[in-house]
């Protein structure tokens, strides 16, 4: 392997990095903020990889469409946990029978006895 780089020398930056313009900010480097994105850059620029026949261009290219297929797809096809309370909500609509426009009574009732609490009815209702 032949590397005739050293490590990268970075200049501190002695300014609010939200405060710069967008000619300034594009001057500062970045690291890939996601996997799909550092994949993308790795597929675009992998020569490095090649030099001195350590990785072939068949194993850099296999590597990438096999975490793309069974990291990046996997994900993709999961559901966020922050939709988990949508589908138990759903799931309760359903069960009841109830449309859209009777739900949010009944919902606040459910979610008010599964915690224990009474509630609270209006004034004027019994």
């Amino acid at each position: 392997m032949v590397s005739k780089t050293g490590p990268i020398r970075a200049i501190p930056l002695d300014r609010n990095i939200y405060d710069l313009s967008p000619e300034e900010a594009g001057k500062i480097r970045q690291v890939p903020g996601s996997l799909e994105a550092a994949l993308a850059a790795l597929e675009s620029d992998n020569a490095f990889l090649r030099k001195g026949d350590v990785f072939t261009d068949d194993v850099v290219q296999t590597w990438i469409e096999y975490k793309r297929k069974r990291e990046i797809d996997t994900i993709k096809l999961r559901p966020h946990p922050g939709v988990l309370p949508v589908f138990r909500y759903l799931k309760t609509l359903k069960a009841r029978r109830l449309k859209p426009a009777m739900h949010q009574g009944a919902i606040a009732q459910s979610m008010t006895r599964a915690q224990g609490l009474r509630l609270r009815q209006p004034a004027g209702k019994p």
